[in-house]
This record gives C-alpha cells, structure tokens and sequence, in this order.
C-alpha cells in the first residue's frame, strides 16, 4: 500500500511544486492555458510581505521609507509611471510630512513570459511577477515582496 501510494504521491507532490503543470493518473501535464499577461492600466500597492499600508522599508541611504500609497499605470508600448505619497525619516532624524512622490514614464523590459523589469520604482528597480489577471509582485532589492491589484 505505501508502494502505491508513493508512486502517485511522488510525482503529484513535484507537479505541486511547478507552476503552470498539473498531474493526470500521477503523471505531470503542461497547462494549456496562457500564462498570465501584465495589463495596462493602474495597479494599486495592497502591501508588502504580508503586511498592508502604510509600511516602512530602509533605503540604501539608511533612511526610512514610510509608504502611503503607490500606484504604478502600465501604458501601452512597454512603458510605465509611478505616482507614490511616501514620508521619509533621515537617519538619526525625525519623519518628515508626508509627500508625493512621482517617476516619469519610463521604459521596462519583459525577459521571459509573465516577468517584466523595471528600472526604477520607489523601492528602487525591480523584478515584475504577473500573479494574475489583475495581481503583479514585485521583487525589491531588499528581497522584499510587493503585491499589486490591477484597478
């Protein structure tokens, strides 16, 4: 019985753990469907690692970053803007009034499907995951996670 039972177990637990594959009889199948696109439009920030806004994240200047509000708007021809309200506290300082904080259309790049680059964001440049239909993550230098909700 634990023969059997490995053998489908084994090859379901690996298809588990692989994106866009399924298991049929214990066998591992490529999906069919498309992998998920990055859409234009708004995205909205819904946190970072499990937390909602505001956060905080230390810059590599060693200030403090409070973060309000990002909006990051994907226009069509691969280019994109950032609109964010951060307040900042300098090291050894105390936190300033809340400000906006804006990145002008800028180009990103997108190296492999349901991945996308961008160069420069609030949180510095960043590695772009399309989640969803209308979910983004993306990867900060500080190994971070962002979540983003397409509106």
């Amino acid at each position: 019985m634990f023969r059997l039972r490995s053998h489908i177990l084994l090859p379901l637990g690996a298809c588990a753990f692989a994106a866009g594959l399924n298991t049929v009889s214990g066998a591992c199948r490529v999906s069919t469907s498309p992998p998920p696109s990055l859409q234009t439009g708004r995205y909205i920030l819904v946190g970072a690692n499990g937390r909602v806004l505001p956060f905080t994240f230390n810059d590599a200047m060693g200030r403090q970053i409070r973060v309000i509000a990002d909006t990051l708007t994907f226009n069509p021809g691969q280019t994109y803007s950032e609109a964010a309200t951060i307040a900042i506290t300098p090291s050894g300082g105390v936190e300033q009034p809340p400000t906006s904080f804006a990145i002008s259309t800028r180009a990103y790049t997108v190296p492999a499907e349901a991945r996308f680059e961008l160069p420069a964001t609030v949180g510095g440049a960043a590695h772009g995951f399309v989640v969803s239909g209308d979910a983004i993550n993306l990867q900060m230098p500080d190994n971070s996670t962002w979540a983003y909700t397409h509106r």
